[in-house]
């Protein structure tokens, strides 16, 4: 490996060599073929998906800069000299902090597919690139008020509509930001996990007696495994409605799949693309490039403070499968000492 010219961010499991695929498929399937098969089974579909990534990532930098590698059987393939190149590829494309991260998924994924492969000093280096790089999980930082990424959301989706009206084709543009403000407005009304918002399919949406949408995660995207049915509030479906019926028949492919959320290419949006415009979109109007995730901390933040009392409130919004998930939240709270000064804090932190 030289270093990537145009390599692509992951390679999808559809384009993974045969072997490497039928290994994933039959370990995810709960086959007997790895040891420990049942602690896999258990991982949480986002995590499997995590692993996916970082392993399509790695198969799409060979396939790029030394594709006769990609006719060789998975265990082969890891050579201390390609992890090594791999590595310096991984570091000098984005931050120590993220490097570290998909190294290490790259890690659990290859003990899937390639066990026998000695992915110990990769495993070290991750580590130590995790431990190395400045924080990023300043709570205070990646805090929004989640009033406010509605509006934003709002602004966007009426925006786009505005112009569709005013001039019947707009650009795809103008199309994106319809969509995007949509998906704002579904993070800020029911902030789902970012698997399970890209996950929803127009079908498995109904309209409820009340106007009100109601929205099914199936078992397989949610984290507890379990079909879950979301309902959204009234102002949300009604904006969610408007991007149905009048943004996404206009996105590209939108015709040919049951996706909420078409991409520009008119596939699905994907995790990675969720994540991006998100950022995107937050960075722009408040300076912070919040990931999706971190929209479910601001919710139970914001309970934390205002309704310390009432954390079972953020349990149920955010599908918690414990209140020890969302107690953390609590104890942040108290840990100020009084809500009321807590509150202050966050209004400052705010401005």
């Amino acid at each position: 490996m030289s270093g990537p010219s145009n390599v692509p961010v992951s390679l999808p499991i559809s384009s993974w060599p045969v072997e490497d695929r039928r290994r994933w498929e039959q370990a995810r399937e709960g086959g007997d073929v790895f040891e420990a098969d049942h602690q896999r089974r258990e991982l949480s579909s986002d995590t499997w998906r995590n692993y996916e990534a970082a392993y399509g990532r790695w198969l799409a930098t060979l396939a790029t800069e030394e594709p006769a590698a990609m006719m060789e059987l998975p265990e082969a393939r890891v050579t201390a000299a390609r992890l090594q190149c791999y590595a310096a590829l991984e570091t000098g494309r984005c931050t120590e902090k993220s490097a570290g991260a998909f190294l290490a998924n790259l890690v659990y994924a290859l003990t899937i597919v390639a066990p026998e492969a000695d992915t110990a000093p990769l495993k070290r280096l991750a580590h130590v690139l995790r431990r190395r790089a400045p924080s990023v999980h300043d709570k205070w930082e990646r805090l929004l008020a989640i009033d406010e990424v509605f509006k934003l959301g709002e602004r966007l989706l009426l925006g786009a509509i505005e112009r569709i009206d005013r001039n019947g084709r707009v650009p795809i543009k103008a199309l994106l930001e319809g969509r995007d403000g949509a998906i704002l407005v579904a993070l800020s009304s029911k902030p789902l996990r970012p698997g399970a918002l890209c996950s929803l399919q127009l079908s498995d949406t109904t309209e409820r007696s009340d106007g009100r949408l109601r929205v099914v995660v199936r078992g397989e995207h949610d984290k507890s495994g379990q079909q879950v049915a979301h309902v959204h509030g009234p102002d949300a479906s009604r904006l969610l409605r408007l991007y149905c019926d009048r943004v996404r028949p206009l996105l590209p492919g939108a015709a040919v799949h049951d996706a909420w959320w078409p991409s520009a290419r008119g596939e699905p949006l994907g995790y990675l693309g969720l994540r991006g415009v998100t950022r995107q979109r937050l960075q722009a109007a408040f300076g912070r490039a919040v990931p999706p995730h971190a929209l479910r901390h601001c919710v139970a933040t914001a309970v934390a403070v205002v309704m310390p009392e009432q954390m079972g409130i953020a349990t149920v919004m955010l599908d918690h499968a414990s209140e020890r998930t969302t107690k953390a939240y609590y104890d942040l709270a108290r840990g100020v000492g009084a809500s009321r000064k807590l509150s202050e804090i966050v209004r400052r932190k705010l401005r």
